[in-house]
């Protein structure tokens, strides 16, 4: 058998590749923790603004069936109601959209998507009280007006509109 000898001054190897082992698990380590909660907290943003985009749209269908009631309630009525708005939800960037009764509020990035629907409410005994489609940056304006206003009963329609007092 052969048997191997250390010799002076080679004791101090193992020391320096002990420490650069060391220091790479370390570092992997870093990287992959810094990775698992970047990600969390992505998931954990993206969550609270689907919850936040699902309120809003929510408050905007409940804004245009209150008009739509006053209306059936009182034809000659108006009703109006000044909303203010977030001018982001969570870190995102949004718009509201309004197409054919149903309420989409978006991100700007297309990672959400909420939408809340007035099911045929703005039609009133046969007559349509139409909400005109648009798309609303509220980071732009703030908050937006829900009205409705006839002296004629058999006439009106609901309006989401900008607020004009702030713009």
């Amino acid at each position: 058998m052969h048997k191997i000898q250390i010799r002076s001054g080679d004791e101090g190897q193992s020391s320096i590749v002990g420490y650069a082992l060391t220091l790479g698990m370390c570092a992997m380590i870093l990287i992959s923790s810094t990775f698992l909660v970047g990600n969390y907290m992505d998931e954990r943003y993206e969550s609270a603004a689907k919850i936040q985009a699902q309120s809003i749209a929510n408050n905007i269908a409940n804004s245009i069936l209150e008009a739509a009631n006053v209306k059936q309630m009182t034809p000659t009525g108006s009703y109006e109601k000044n909303m203010e708005l977030p001018d982001k939800i969570a870190t995102y960037n949004y718009y509201i959209e309004l197409d054919n009764g149903i309420i989409y509020v978006k991100s700007a990035n297309g990672k959400i998507s909420e939408s809340s629907t007035v099911y045929k409410a703005t039609e009133i005994d046969g007559q349509d009280l139409s909400v005109e489609s648009k798309k609303i940056w509220p980071a732009q304006y703030g908050s937006i007006v829900v009205s409705v206003s006839s002296d004629n009963p058999t006439e009106g329609s609901v309006e989401i509109k900008i607020n004009p007092a702030l713009y």
